[in-house]
């Protein structure tokens, strides 16, 4: 790890004069300093400010959670929260990290890929001209729209984020609400994560707290292992009638996946067929390689269950 300088501002105030990185859980951050693919020359320790680490509480029936909030500050919520959100971080690798990774630094983790990993080998996501996953290690990585660098985003809770339409709260900025759904496009379009301003909070519209909502995933190894797949789904439901549904992958492509096939499939019906519907994705997959057809699986299993258990919780919540 390369040497750098140190802030700890006392209040939000003192933050945003700073300028450097900022650090609050830092499981993502520090690893990758450790392992030499990100070397900052200044950190802002924000993870001990209130002003961004507040519990959930609701305004207007609305939303709001703090950036800063450790993971497990929401199984310990006092606000009900979406079901697909508590699933996601329970499911979250162990208690001790679920007590220091913080709600935005789960969403901003950097893409997963062994190359990427490595300091010592070039690739696109860091810079380089070629993507070495597509002629080596690449089972596991992006199967849906593929991009020139095939590596996957690992954020657990940004598909359920993006399902519910969640939105980050700048501390500055013209334009304080960034959907994440824009935000994950624009790391998509420019290739790298974009520039990321201070973030307040995380802002959920009533409308998500409505219906029912849940989150699947498949790993190797609960613990200290990344998904193979993830799917999070959100249902809202008028008698029997799916009137909204929103179905986002997670660890199959680049950025979470929107499976728009499989909503306009469910659109409308009144007596769902979720494994018919969930194996539509198969027609948009596009496998690097046959070794990748284990993950198509995993991925149209994991829509299956988290569309089920979605629409469970919508009869029970109508």
């Amino acid at each position: 790890m390369k040497a750098f300088q140190y802030g700890r501002p006392k209040n939000l105030a003192e933050a945003t004069k700073l300028r450097g990185t900022y650090k609050a859980g830092g499981i993502d951050l520090l690893t990758r300093m450790k392992r030499g693919t990100l070397a900052p020359k200044s950190l802002i320790e924000i993870g001990t400010l209130q002003e961004i680490s507040f519990a959930p509480y609701l305004k207007n029936g609305d939303l709001w959670i703090g950036a800063a909030l450790p993971l497990a500050g929401l199984l310990e919520a006092k606000q009900k929260i979406p079901s697909g959100i508590l699933q996601a971080v329970a499911g979250t690798a162990t208690p001790q990290i679920r007590n220091t990774a913080t709600l935005v630094g789960n969403l901003l983790q950097e893409k997963r890929c062994v190359y990427l990993c490595d300091p010592e080998i070039s690739c696109l996501a860091r810079g380089g001209d070629h993507c070495p996953a597509r002629e080596g290690h690449h089972a596991d990585l992006a199967i849906f729209e593929p991009a020139a660098c095939l590596a996957t985003q690992s954020s657990n809770l940004a598909p359920i984020l993006c399902a519910l339409d969640a939105k980050f709260v700048e501390i500055k900025g013209k334009n304080p609400l960034i959907p994440l759904r824009a935000y994950y496009q624009a790391w998509r379009k420019g290739g790298s994560r974009p520039s990321t301003p201070l973030i307040h909070s995380v802002f959920l519209p009533k409308e998500s707290l409505r219906g029912g909502s849940a989150h699947h995933e498949i790993r190797v190894k609960q613990s200290f292992d990344w998904a193979i797949a993830t799917a999070a789904a959100h249902i809202l439901l008028e008698g029997d009638t799916i009137q909204k549904v929103a179905l986002w992958l997670g660890s199959v492509s680049d950025i979470p996946y929107r499976a728009r096939v499989v909503e306009q499939a469910l659109q409308g019906s009144s007596s769902p067929n979720f494994k018919a519907s969930a194996k539509l994705l198969s027609q948009k997959a596009s496998l690097h390689s046959p070794s990748q057809e284990w993950k198509r699986r995993m991925a149209i299993l994991c829509a299956e269950k988290a569309l089920q258990k979605a629409y469970a919780n919508a009869k029970e919540n109508r």
